[in-house]
């Protein structure tokens, strides 16, 4: 029987195209066991980095980050760990359209 489960990540994304440089990325991370941290990614770019071993509650962490958008298609990966080898991971695609 399978009773060991990476995290759940539930991610919010308010908009799939924009024309803003910029997109918050919100959400949470949770884990039966403990969650280790949070990690984000814009393309290969990590830009957010977010501990959990002191954190209030050792099994769940929420997350808001302004994630940086270069025109074009942007690939937003976001990485929940219990350990270095469970993890869970979502990717957001955001385009970043031109002014015309």
């Amino acid at each position: 029987m399978y009773s060991h489960a990476p995290p759940t990540l539930d991610v919010q994304v308010p908009v799939m195209a924009t024309r803003d440089d910029h997109v918050k990325v919100t959400g949470t991370a949770s884990d039966g066991e403990k969650l280790l941290d949070v990690q984000i990614f814009v393309g290969s770019r990590k830009l957010y980095y977010k501990s959990n071993r002191d954190g209030a509650d050792a099994k769940k962490a929420a997350f808001e980050f302004d994630a940086p958008l270069r025109p074009g298609v942007n690939f937003i990966v976001v990485i929940a760990r219990e350990t270095p080898d469970t993890t869970s991971r979502r990717v957001v695609v955001v385009r970043r359209d031109g002014a015309d």
